[in-house]
């Protein structure tokens, strides 16, 4: 048996060990998750810039991590996007 084919069969198994862990790894626990459809963000009003922004980790009032989103209408920066 060749160096090369020996390696082969050594390295098999311990590629599938290795896939079989990090796709358990992967599950979510369903009770720590919450997702939100595009209709039930809580999008703030619209700013003088044309702008909306929707924070949906943390708050914007203190001084922490937080995620948000923003939307830009149609008529933001001038700009205007093509109907559909």
């Amino acid at each position: 048996m060749t160096t090369r084919r020996a390696r082969r069969i050594l390295l098999l198994p311990l590629a599938l060990a290795a896939t079989l862990s990090v796709a358990s790894a992967a599950e979510l626990n369903p009770a720590a998750v919450t997702y939100k459809l595009p209709d039930q963000i809580p999008w703030g009003p619209v700013d003088a810039r044309g702008a909306q922004t929707a924070v949906v980790v943390g708050e914007l009032t203190e001084h922490h991590r937080l995620s948000y989103y923003n939307q830009l209408s149609q008529s933001c920066s001038g700009n205007t996007l093509p109907s559909r």
